[in-house]
């Protein structure tokens, strides 16, 4: 699955898992976070990687677990999260918030990204991304010069590295 734009569009992504064979992809564009979805897609399969290319988020969002700029979770097995940024300021009330994604895992991979604004949530908190839960994830040329904010598991770039994922440059 691939969203991409070929300039850069106003575009925000979230992935809402109830639970491992429940999950969903909202997209929406230029509208208020409690408004009306303009489109759901499923994901067909834990297995197929997502594709998120060239989305920015400008806008204030206020979620509860897993809350991003770009996008809530890369759930998928080999996400590849590139060339977005968020200038909107993050909220979340439970844990894994950050500029670009919430949580992301399963070798997933978040390249070239920048966050602008501020990050806050429980624990689990960072300016590119709140939690990496597996390893061989990568983030690599992103940078946060946003504040962050939380009480445990804080980081400029990533709050949590569970299991020894590598950030360069």
């Amino acid at each position: 699955m691939v969203f991409t734009s070929d300039s850069f569009s106003t575009l925000s992504l979230f992935c809402l898992k109830r639970n491992w064979n429940d999950r969903k992809l909202f997209l929406f564009t230029d509208i208020p976070f409690d408004a009306t979805w303009k489109s759901i897609i499923y994901f067909p399969s834990k297995t197929e990687p997502t594709i998120v290319s060239k989305c920015y988020n400008s806008g204030k969002i206020h979620g509860n677990e897993k809350t991003g700029g770009v996008i809530g979770g890369a759930c998928q097995y080999k996400s590849l999260i590139e060339k977005c940024y968020n200038l909107g300021e993050i909220s979340g009330t439970g844990n894994n918030a950050g500029g670009i994604a919430g949580e992301f895992g399963r070798s997933s991979q978040i390249f070239n990204c920048y966050n602008m604004n501020k990050v806050t949530g429980l624990n689990y908190v960072g300016g590119i991304a709140g939690n990496s839960y597996s390893s061989i994830c990568e983030i690599k040329n992103c940078y946060n010069i946003g504040n962050i904010s939380g009480t445990t598991k804080l980081g400029g770039i990533l709050g949590r590295n569970n299991n020894s994922s590598t950030i360069t440059n």
